[in-house]
């Protein structure tokens, strides 16, 4: 195997790299300074491993701004064959590098070949976050979530209340109704209705939007981003402070898991549950109790 900055004609991949890490996405990150690697088996001629990384100021930063980056891989790809990529990229870039790794949530294989190779070449864990994330079986939502989770969807939908999937057209009432609810509780959203729209516009086809409704006002809403033909991240989501009582966020989570389930997906990332540096335990549990499953997410450097 050998590693290239670009993919040779005739080659193809044997593997689907996830949303944050093509071409069109990253460029919403940032304009300039990506360097691509890729880890090519000539002898089938198939790309088995990509990373891209930006470089400025001394740093290589993978992913530059967006919620995880890493190495892309072949599901069959050995720790050794990583550790001789992570090395050439190393030596390639010379820079401290800074990597955020898919959870291991997402494919526990994977994640355990990243985390070794990463650890043997002197990578050093920087942060360390609990992630949850629902597996989507055939199973309806209400068998997978807990008994109180079912008494509030049931006591939303008694009170009328009603979740629908919406369009790319209906984005700015959900953004705003999104950073209503975070104002009620005393935080902002990380982007700014701008920003995010011109992702949005770039990659329409990987958002999906959802909202619940009491009569024509937006309870509760969820931006979620495609992140692969087999999951789905909620990016932003959140209800309403005075529809408390009713927690229309189970009722909006109970219409995007039956929306995996159309769709064929196998995971729905609810992402981090963290207040800085620490665990909010209190979102933490509330993502438990609607079928979630806890895992880590790292991040690794090396100066």
């Amino acid at each position: 195997m050998e590693v290239k900055d670009f993919v040779p004609e005739g080659y193809h991949y044997t593997f689907e790299e996830y949303v944050f890490n093509t071409h069109a996405h990253r460029l919403t990150q940032a304009q300039s300074n990506w360097r691509s690697f890729y880890l090519l088996d000539d002898n089938h001629k198939t790309v088995v491993a990509s990373w891209h990384v930006h470089v400025k100021d001394g740093l290589a930063k993978s992913p530059y701004r967006a919620t995880f980056g890493g190495p892309d891989f072949s599901e069959n790809l050995s720790i050794e064959s990583l550790n001789f990529f992570v090395r050439a990229v190393e030596e390639a870039v010379l820079s401290t590098i800074e990597v955020i790794l898919p959870s291991e949530n997402l494919n526990l294989q994977k994640f355990t070949i990243a985390k070794q190779a990463f650890t043997e070449n002197g990578f050093k864990e920087a942060r360390s976050q609990v992630n949850a994330t629902i597996p989507i079986t055939n199973k309806p939502f209400e068998q997978i979530i807990h008994k109180s989770e079912i008494k509030k969807l049931k006591r939303s939908l008694q009170a009328g209340l009603i979740a629908k999937k919406l369009g790319i057209d209906d984005f700015s009432q959900v953004y705003n109704h999104l950073k209503e609810s975070r104002t009620e509780r005393g935080y902002q959203l990380s982007m700014t209705e701008a920003q995010l729209l011109s992702v949005v516009e770039k990659m329409p086809t990987h958002f999906h939007l959802f909202g619940v409704f009491d009569a024509e006002k937006m309870v509760a809403s969820a931006i979620t981003i495609k992140l692969s033909k087999k999951a789905l991240y909620v990016f932003y989501g959140g209800h309403s402070k005075n529809y408390d009582r009713l927690s229309p966020a189970v009722l909006l989570h109970a219409e995007i898991y039956a929306f995996c389930q159309k769709q064929g997906m196998q995971y729905l990332d609810l992402g981090t549950s963290s207040k800085g540096e620490e665990t909010d335990h209190n979102l933490l549990d509330f993502k438990k109790y609607i079928g979630a499953e806890t895992g880590l997410k790292l991040t690794f450097r090396k100066s």
